[in-house]
């Protein structure tokens, strides 16, 4: 059986609403971006060490975002009190401000916004990501994309409450709800709350050329094309 067989035989004729991660799915490109953008902002040797420790702490999908991070660099760099918050803001915007310009500078493909469109002409349509909402918003109307979605859910809600809240919010279960990421978090998070996840291959999870106990699609295009052909 092929790997779209197995999401048609899923995702047909129950599944009502779509929900996509954001970073490494609408924009491929925005986990590197990220990445060099931390590189950036903590680029001496004591800060980097200290990085590298926050992100296996709180990043990854492990529960945190990138003001825990932050502020698990700067405690570490013996900033305290009220400077420790005054600085955490400061890195914080420092760091959102290469990411958005960086990520409005790749934009958002011709291929994925038609499926994008498409996806959200037929079914609810939302976001489910660990960037913190102020962020991903400010993303969204930078790219022009924010009508292509019925709802953006971010931080500081975890992707399982944010399912949570799609399924109260459109009175559907969750195996109702078909989520498209590019992660193990994403897996384990969309297993948590019981909706069906379709995993998107890349050249860093390497899904197309291993077999997984989840579909794999190889765009975002794809995926939105053969589900709404199966419905």
């Amino acid at each position: 059986m092929c790997v779209m067989d197995s999401i048609n035989e899923e995702a047909s004729p129950m599944k009502r609403v779509i929900v996509f991660d954001f970073d490494g799915v609408i924009v491929p490109s925005s986990e590197k971006i990220k990445s060099n953008a931390w590189h950036l902002l903590y680029s001496d040797s004591d800060a980097r060490a200290l990085f590298n420790e926050a992100e296996e702490k709180y990043g990854r999908g492990r529960g945190g975002d990138r003001y825990d991070i932050i502020r698990y660099v700067l405690t570490g760099l013996d900033v305290v009190g009220t400077e420790l918050e005054q600085r955490t803001a400061l890195d914080a915007a420092h760091f959102d401000d290469i990411v958005q310009e960086r990520i409005c500078a790749a934009g958002v493909s011709h291929e994925i916004r038609k499926a994008l469109a498409a996806c959200k002409a037929a079914m609810p349509t939302y976001v489910n990501t660990a960037t913190p909402l102020d962020a991903i918003e400010r993303t969204f109307c930078a790219l022009e994309i924010r009508d292509y979605f019925t709802d953006i859910l971010g931080r500081p809600r975890s992707k399982v409450e944010n399912f949570a809240h799609v399924a109260q919010r459109e009175q559907v279960t969750p195996g109702e709800i078909t989520f498209l990421g590019d992660s193990l978090s994403d897996f384990r998070a969309a297993t948590s709350f019981g909706c069906v996840f379709v995993g998107l291959g890349n050249n860093d999870n390497r899904w197309n050329s291993t077999p997984q106990s989840f579909p794999v699609v190889g765009s975002v295009d794809e995926f939105v094309e053969r589900l709404l052909h199966s419905w």
